[in-house]
């Protein structure tokens, strides 16, 4: 595991108890958000633009893969 996988784990858990507990739809959420960052950066397209189609068509894609809802269609 890498500092990245790590933070994200860091992120995901959570104590019950005195015992570290992980969890799993944040921890997918926040995997799924880092998959999406690094997409857009190897684009050298920022995220949002409204000329960056491909990119929000993949985002758009994965996030429905693993059903992770779009706060930007809120």
């Amino acid at each position: 595991m890498n500092e990245n996988f790590e933070k994200v784990l860091k992120e995901s858990t959570y104590d019950i108890l005195g015992v570290p507990q992980v969890d799993q739809k944040k921890f997918t959420k926040l995997i799924i958000e880092e998959c999406i960052k690094l997409m857009h950066e190897q684009e050298r397209i920022p995220e949002g633009f409204f000329y960056a189609k491909n990119a929000n068509i993949h985002e758009l894609v994965i996030k429905q893969h693993f059903g992770v809802e779009d706060e930007r269609a809120s």
